[in-house]
């Protein structure tokens, strides 16, 4: 995952460079200085972004497929459909209180609090929301609820043992 996130930086970071290398080189151009170092060098990065760019397609390929699919969708029907039903279930849940959220999933609130504990994830009060839980602790409201999750199946796990 590290890796992955190192080379998506490093293609981005390549990527505009070689995009302000063609725009000043283009620009000269259009001020009439050509030489032939500056013809070269952009001619360099041109070719290295066109090289780059389909390892940047790659690696954005999850992103790109649920963007073409909600692109169609709105050409077809006029009408966006969620892509991801996790997103549209932590929208319904994210303003109730963690307490709230707790009862309607069933969670036992006292072992949710002990492993958000373990993932260094505090909970100051019950009747927070799981999105002012989620700033307080410089994390994403979705983790927290995948985590919450992640211990219910947990327990149910060790219990049907």
């Amino acid at each position: 995952m590290k890796s992955e996130t190192l080379t998506k930086v490093i293609v981005i970071l390549f990527m505009l460079i070689f995009v302000i290398i063609l725009g000043t080189t283009a620009y000269g151009f259009t001020l009439g200085y050509y030489n032939q170092i500056v013809t070269i060098l952009h001619v360099i990065a041109g070719s290295l972004f066109l090289i780059i760019l389909p390892i940047h397609i790659y690696l954005r390929r999850e992103k790109l497929k649920k963007l073409l699919i909600e692109f169609i969708s709105i050409l077809m029907s006029r009408k966006a459909q969620p892509t991801c039903t996790n997103h549209a279930l932590l929208k319904t849940f994210k303003m109730r209180s963690f307490m709230e959220f707790c009862t309607l999933l069933d969670l036992n609130i006292n072992s949710t609090l002990e492993f958000l504990a373990q993932k260094h994830i505090s909970i100051l009060k019950n009747e927070d929301s799981l999105e002012k839980i989620a700033k307080e602790n410089g994390n994403d409201p979705l983790k927290i609820f995948a985590l919450m999750i992640e211990n219910h199946i947990r327990i149910k796990k060790e219990n049907d043992m």
